[in-house]
């Protein structure tokens, strides 16, 4: 690039001054880019907000915690064009990440397919547990690069024009959690999308490690059920579900399991129906994950092959082309 870039970083934070230092010292080796970076706290009572004075960036003290709100808040107090919303504990990898982001998100404007792009990194997990459980994170890894509905969140960084932040409405604020996949929603209704830059942030393991491996990905997917029917009940348990980190603790999936239960079956019998049928078809648009996962214990490298997850997307493929040409006797349950 012929000049120097700009480009914001917005850090919500809630008592992580044991992780700000780590996430500030890699962005001051970032090069080829002129960063503003700022911390938008939500309380924290840990000395963050005298970690992030004493490294020189600015800190927007937000009234109350909530990621929405929060990096709201700190994109309000920023002058950057470019914005990256960018958790404390996933830091950049190496010092051309943001460079090198920038560079190929004017390539995906340059392609004239929607000026609205949201770019997110890939993710590598470091931490408590990562050697026992390789696969495992080695799944969520890879998962991390592929684009795909679902796999996309706040963890990867989310890199976009201001313009695009402001023509999206910004982050929904009603939750603590969630505003990452909403915004992204919001986006690709208005015709935006999606990519996945080069490079990758580390982030750490530590909500998986307090709260249970599986208790907490099976809660996650609960949390997915629910926010693809609406249920805003279950949602709004945020201690039960996603608690802030410094007050997680060991999850209580049975528990979680009866309350999406309860949520789902509320109201009259047309609601479950359409509940139930919508969940059908979430289920259906995920089943990919299920060669993918074999794929990922069969090859658990950071770019092993996927012939399992190309061989069901040709299928899947082959049935929508189907599908789409109609004809006699063809019926397709997305109709």
């Amino acid at each position: 690039m012929s000049e120097v870039e700009r480009i914001t970083v917005v850090i919500p934070t809630l008592e992580e001054a044991g992780r700000l230092g780590r996430m500030l010292d890699a962005l001051r080796m970032q090069r080829g880019v002129a960063l503003e970076v700022v911390v938008a706290d939500g309380g924290s009572e840990d000395g963050t907000v005298e970690v992030a004075r004493r490294a020189g960036v600015r800190v927007v003290e937000v009234g109350r915690a909530g990621r929405g709100v929060q990096m709201n808040a700190g994109a309000k107090e920023s002058e950057g064009e470019w914005l990256l919303f960018l958790h404390a504990d996933s830091v950049p990898a190496d010092g051309d990440l943001l460079r090198d982001a920038l560079e190929r998100m004017r390539r995906e404007e340059g392609r004239g397919v929607s000026e609205r792009v949201v770019g997110h990194f890939s993710l590598r997990f470091e931490g408590e547990g990562r050697r026992a459980r390789r696969r495992f994170y080695r799944g969520l890894e890879r998962k991390s690069a592929l684009n795909r509905a679902l796999t996309t969140n706040g963890d990867q960084g989310m890199l976009m024009r201001r313009a695009t932040f402001e023509t999206v409405g910004g982050f929904e604020e009603g939750l603590g959690y969630l505003e990452d996949q909403r915004f992204v929603a919001a986006l690709e209704r208005m015709g935006g999308r999606r990519v996945t830059l080069g490079g990758y942030v580390r982030t750490s393991t530590r909500r998986f490690e307090v709260e249970g491996v599986g208790a907490r990905y099976a809660t996650m997917t609960l949390i997915m059920m629910a926010e693809a029917v609406g249920l805003e009940a279950f949602l709004s348990e945020e201690e039960q579900v996603y608690a802030p980190q410094h007050r997680a603790g060991r999850l209580r999936f049975l528990q979680q399991a009866k309350a999406f239960g309860s949520a789902l079956l509320a109201g009259d019998c047309d609601e479950v129906r359409g509940r139930i049928a919508a969940l059908v078809a979430l289920g259906w648009r995920n089943l990919w994950q299920i060669p993918f996962g074999i794929d990922v214990w069969l090859w658990p490298t950071p770019h092993g092959p996927t012939p399992l997850t190309d061989a069901w997307d040709r299928a899947v493929g082959a049935g929508e082309r189907v599908c789409g040409e109609g004809g006699p006797g063809v019926e397709c349950a997305s109709r």
